[in-house]
């Protein structure tokens, strides 16, 4: 009985120095399942596939999901409170992802994952994107800060890079008339930069990933009152 008691001492010992919080511990370890069908996007048909859940945040995998391959039904056990991202990954096929957000503590939830077969390369039709532009990240005038838009829409790009390895973007930096066009040319290099950085430290290879910038020469419009929408960087896809 002794030995039983031995360690309430140092537990009450951590508890009243901070080191165990039994509420915040507990909603950490707190986790959630998640379940996965994977099918063929063409036929509907399960398949197997490599399921896996990722922070968007960081790219980092945190669980890769057990299941039966012949159902291509998947099981994920995942902590609340984050944002994922889930993946399904197959030889020959493109990935397929989708957004699980357990910050409200769901208390069950489901997803279905489409696998597309992949043939030559990607282009614009076959990810529903306009040609050439693919999308625009706005900055905040004069500086590096993204807008609370633009910090969105990147984390798409980056779903979107994930889902088609085989796309290869090219980041094209701009900025108002605003400043000399050295300081200008300097500033929209640092914006398509700092855009690079981000996508690579979150997983995406560098080599997928130009970047140049333009400074004020070629603006989205010419109207003085709409000038802080030429801060951005831009998104082509490369052929």
């Amino acid at each position: 009985m002794s030995y039983l008691y031995s360690w309430i001492p140092t537990f009450v010992l951590l508890l009243a120095l901070g080191g165990i919080h039994p509420i915040t511990s507990w909603a950490q370890s707190k986790k959630i399942s998640v379940s996965v069908q994977v099918a063929n996007k063409t036929t509907m048909e399960p398949m197997p596939a490599a399921v896996k859940a990722i922070l968007p945040s960081t790219g980092m995998t945190i669980a890769i999901a057990k299941g039966d391959p012949a159902s291509g039904v998947y099981e994920l056990n995942l902590p609340v409170g984050q944002l994922y991202v889930v993946e399904a990954v197959a030889d020959g096929f493109r990935i397929s992802s989708a957004e699980v957000d357990l910050r409200q503590d769901p208390n069950a939830t489901s997803i279905l994952l489409l696998l597309a077969r992949r043939d030559g390369y990607v282009t614009e039709s076959d990810i529903d994107i306009p040609p050439s532009l693919l999308t625009t990240l706005q900055f905040n005038g004069g500086s590096l800060d993204l807008s609370k838009e633009a910090t969105q829409e990147l984390r798409r790009v980056f779903i979107l890079m994930r889902q088609n390895p085989e796309i290869i973007l090219s980041l094209h930096g701009h900025t108002d008339v605003k400043g000399s066009p050295e300081y200008n040319i300097h500033l929209s290099e640092l914006r398509a930069r700092q855009v690079w950085a981000t996508l690579v430290s979150k997983g995406i290879p560098a080599y997928r990933l130009k970047y140049y910038g333009y400074g004020n020469m070629f603006p989205f419009t010419e109207n003085p009152k709409e000038r802080e929408l030429n801060n951005r960087v831009e998104f082509h896809l490369m052929p």
